[in-house]
């Protein structure tokens, strides 16, 4: 059996095979190989991108994202993120390097052999906001209450604005109404888009008034007090002011 191989990944082999089973029998001498061309292992990465990160406030940044030109098989590289220190930080990328760049290495797994680039992380996704209406005394101070509920995916704590308030009082037999509209932003300028809340203010419940009440001059000249509207008087009326 002879084998060959050549530095430009020619493998060959021959050798004898006997044929006794044919009619009439023979030998014959047979050559097989395998051609193995080195595969290119030049990588290219993009220069800068930019990744707006998810509603869980992450952004995955995959090989294909940073690669330049098409690949096989993008499974056969990992990628690794780098804080503006050098420090080698968690990908997918999280609230921490928010309007940050990072510096971004892919690895072919098979060669060891890498590029690099760089990525914006950056949160481009408008907070939620929920209007609900209520109902409420007309006595009652509705300034600064009955707010709308606002959440968003990187602000723990996203600020509400007031941005109109209009009064409807034209049957005030019927109550008052006020319409207003918010909006929420979060720390990295995005919006939300407006909600609007109405609250109906109701008129109070007729006051009840205390009945009538007949003093002895015994009484009054031992508590002239007891004439006076109070609780302990003659009773005061009973006025609802919610």
């Amino acid at each position: 059996k002879l084998a060959l191989a050549f530095s430009v990944g020619i493998m060959l082999a021959a050798a004898w095979h006997n044929h006794l089973n044919e009619s009439p029998p023979f030998r014959k001498f047979e050559t097989f190989g395998k051609v193995n061309f080195p595969l290119d292992s030049t990588l290219v990465c993009n220069d800068t991108i930019h990744v707006s990160v998810n509603e869980n406030c992450e952004g995955l940044i995959e090989p294909d994202d940073i690669l330049e030109g098409t690949y096989a098989n993008y499974d056969d590289f990992t990628v690794k993120l780098f804080n503006q220190t050098g420090i080698e930080i968690p990908n997918p990328a999280g609230s921490n390097s928010l309007d940050k760049y990072v510096t971004v290495r892919v690895i072919d797994d098979s060669t060891g052999n890498f590029c690099w680039g760089t990525a914006l992380i950056e949160d481009k996704l408008a907070p939620q906001i929920t209007c609900s209406n209520f109902t409420i005394s007309c006595f009652q101070n509705f300034n600064n209450q009955f707010l709308p509920i606002a959440d968003d995916n990187c602000d723990t704590s996203p600020g509400i604005n007031l941005i109109s308030q209009t009064q409807d009082d034209n049957n005030l037999c019927n109550g008052v109404t006020i319409t207003r509209k918010f909006i929420a932003y979060d720390d990295f300028g995005n919006t939300s888009s407006p909600c609007t809340q109405v609250l109906t203010l109701t008129n109070p419940a007729v006051p009840s008034f205390p009945p009538d009440k007949i003093w002895e001059c015994d009484v009054y000249n031992a508590n002239p007090n007891v004439i006076a509207a109070t609780q302990n008087g003659s009773g005061v009326p009973n006025v609802a002011i919610g």
